[in-house]
């Protein structure tokens, strides 16, 4: 490999916006958690689920918050702590990519049924 040529790739991402995730990994795991995908970083690898991984802000008392308080949002979970539901069999599955001869378009396919996403 040539130095510096990996710093220009691309980084991979089977997840997009939209998308309906299952936590495999971390304190949302064992609830079975599933979210829509909010946000996703691809350089960092991470996105946000929501309804998911909630990190707390703890807000001082000041004239625009009189009692303080917590606010709660989203914070972003790692790519492999997830894992793509599949609308068809409903059910988490890996992703394969098939690219069409005729027009170049990739088409994102689940590898339990079949079938595109």
């Amino acid at each position: 490999m040539v130095p510096g040529k990996a710093k220009n790739r691309k980084p991979k991402c089977h997840i997009r916006r939209g998308d309906v995730v299952r936590m495999i990994a971390g304190k949302d795991a064992l609830a079975g958690k599933e979210g829509k995908v909010l946000r996703v970083f691809p350089s960092e690898g991470r996105l946000i689920v929501e309804g998911a991984n909630y990190a707390y802000k703890h807000l001082r008392k000041s004239q625009d918050h009189p009692r303080g308080g917590r606010i709660e949002k989203e914070a972003p979970v790692h790519m492999s702590n997830v894992m793509l539901v599949c609308p068809s069999c409903e059910r988490p599955a890996r992703v394969r990519i098939k690219r069409d001869e005729e027009t170049g378009k990739v088409e994102r396919i689940c590898k339990r049924c079949d079938k595109p996403f």
